[in-house]
């Protein structure tokens, strides 16, 4: 059961009780002004689940495997 606490009590251990909310899961609940307010933990969404993939290499792919920069000669048509 979520403990309850005065928003003032939270106030003089806010950073301990985030800390226990984050490493146990449990939340906690707090009153200000006859309303009760709870403070819970959720796992912040992982930033390379929402990359597209991206079709980036125009040509073979194998071509690229013994491919050496110092041999490569720069093509007419890029200049």
């Amino acid at each position: 059961m979520p403990q309850l606490l005065t928003i003032t009590a939270l106030r003089k251990q806010l950073f301990p009780v985030a800390d226990r909310v984050i490493k146990t899961g449990v939340s906690v609940k707090f009153t200000k002004d006859n309303h009760v307010l709870k403070l819970s933990v959720e796992k912040k969404p992982d930033k390379l689940a929402n990359l597209r993939k991206h079709n980036v290499i125009v040509g073979n792919p194998e071509d690229l495997v013994n491919f050496k920069a110092w041999e490569w000669n720069e093509p007419e048509n890029i200049k």
